[in-house]
C-alpha cells in the first residue's frame, strides 16, 4: 500500500509523516467538522507541503475556514 498523500510505501492509508499532519489537522478543526468534508483529497498537496516544512497546520486550518 502507498500513502495517499506522498506515495511512499506504507502499511496504512497515510505514512507516519503525513499521518501526523493529518491527525493534527483533524484535532485542530474537530472531528465533527472534519466529517462534514466530503472529499479531503484537495488538501493533500498542502499536507505534503506541511510535511516538507513549507506550510504549517495553521495555514491549512485557515484555508478550511475560508472555505466555510
Amino acid at each position: 500500500m502507498k500513502c495517499v498523500v506522498c506515495g511512499v510505501e506504507s502499511e496504512n492509508r497515510y505514512c507516519a509523516r503525513c499521518g501526523r499532519v493529518m491527525a493534527d489537522i483533524v484535532n485542530t478543526v474537530g472531528e465533527e467538522r472534519w466529517n462534514k468534508i466530503d472529499d479531503c483529497a484537495y488538501i493533500y498537496p498542502s499536507v505534503l507541503r506541511v510535511a516538507r516544512g513549507e506550510l504549517t497546520v495553521t495555514d491549512i486550518v485557515q484555508f478550511l475556514e475560508e472555505e466555510d
